[in-house]
């Protein structure tokens, strides 16, 4: 039975966030997102694209060692043939990545996929607050994905200011996450976040968490061709 995926792009670029950052990797976007963060660099993949089949997608993809796929949106697991996209490419011994909003469950992907899952504030969609005003949860997060990772994903926190920080920091402490430390990343946001603020704060917190820089943005890559 054929698969079909609705398609934004794809292309051969640098990896600009996760663990794996600087490394080459061919991305796949798929169409289509249920979240409209107001920091989205990506807002052509909200809908659109072109329907194409999952052997299609496999084929134009070139055969090489040298590069991971990552597939990216968008939210790809709004899709229904994503699963069937990521075994497919698995079987190619090819490793992996998914990065998701968190909104949707993990858990009908193939385990060996890593996935990078959003833990957005809950002021994700509009201005965050200015100064803290408490632990709140977030629903923009089906809180059962904290339960379905695995030792080799990843959670990743885009900080905006302060009062986001503080509540990535309250969240993690809340939600005791079963995944090692080094794979805890908080991003600065590119036009509100100095990289050297948050990194400061992340070191006066004393707390084991990876300062993630975009370096698809760093190496002037545009939005879709680096994410």
């Amino acid at each position: 039975m054929s698969h079909f995926i609705n398609i934004i792009e794809q292309f051969l670029s640098i990896q600009g966030e996760s663990t794996l950052t600087g490394l080459p990797s061919w991305f796949i976007r798929l169409s289509g997102c249920n979240i409209r963060c107001q920091y989205c660099d990506t807002a052509y993949a909200f809908a659109g694209g072109t329907r194409v089949s999952i052997e299609k997608i496999i084929k134009n993809i070139p055969q090489s060692p040298s590069f991971h796929v990552t597939i990216t949106g968008g939210e790809p697991l709004l899709q229904p043939g994503t699963p069937f996209l990521a075994q497919a490419l698995l079987e190619r011994n090819t490793r992996v990545l998914i990065f998701t909003n968190g909104s949707q469950s993990i858990g009908k992907l193939p385990k060996a996929c890593i996935k990078v899952m959003d833990i957005k504030s809950p002021w994700c969609e509009t201005d965050p607050p200015k100064t803290y005003p408490g632990f709140v949860k977030t629903p923009f997060l089906d809180y059962q994905n904290l339960n379905l990772l695995t030792k080799h994903d990843q959670v990743k926190f885009v900080i905006r200011n302060h009062a986001e920080f503080l509540w990535s920091l309250e969240f993690l402490k809340q939600n005791e996450l079963d995944i090692p430390t080094d794979n805890i990343i908080f991003s600065p946001e590119a036009s509100l976040m100095p990289p050297h603020t948050l990194g400061k704060w992340i070191l006066d917190a004393d707390q084991p968490i990876r300062l993630g820089i975009q370096v698809h943005k760093a190496l002037k890559l545009d939005p879709g061709h680096g994410k």
